[in-house]
């Protein structure tokens, strides 16, 4: 199960590199398709805070909306796969620190001492990095 959330994320976060990598291609010097469909939407906003506000609103170039769009899509597709690879990092950690756990104690009575602490300790990590919810019934 957890080898299937762990491609689940990758994929997730591909849908959105592949994404920005698209409107990255298309962006040409008016902005691209997405600039073209955001101004009549952008000129309804503006309009609408003039007639709630009076306050007009300064022209604005869709282009660098476009782009900052693009940018924060795929600044935010990378921190997602960063945040998978710490994930794998840190099971990768905990499961040396369980074996070296086990290789180090020597007897069964340590073992048998330590290891529940250690789970729990573990337990506690995992509940504060948010990736379980535990609740008391």
């Amino acid at each position: 199960m957890a080898f299937v959330s762990f491609v689940g994320r990758l994929l997730f976060a591909s849908v959105f590199i592949l994404s920005a990598f698209q409107e990255f291609n298309e962006f040409d010097l008016d902005g691209g398709p997405a600039a073209k469909t955001l101004r009549p939407k952008f000129n309804v906003f503006s309009k609408h805070v003039l007639s709630q506000t009076g306050y007009k609103l300064p022209p604005v170039d869709i282009k660098d909306f476009v782009a900052a769009a693009i940018a924060l899509k795929g600044v935010g597709s990378l921190l997602s796969y960063l945040a998978v690879l710490l994930e794998l990092i840190f099971c990768f950690c905990i499961r040396l620190l369980l074996l070296q756990s086990c290789m180090t104690s020597t007897t069964t009575r340590v073992m048998q001492k330590n290891f529940p602490s250690f789970l729990s300790n573990l337990l506690r990590i995992w509940h504060y990095l948010g990736h379980c919810s535990f609740s008391r019934a």
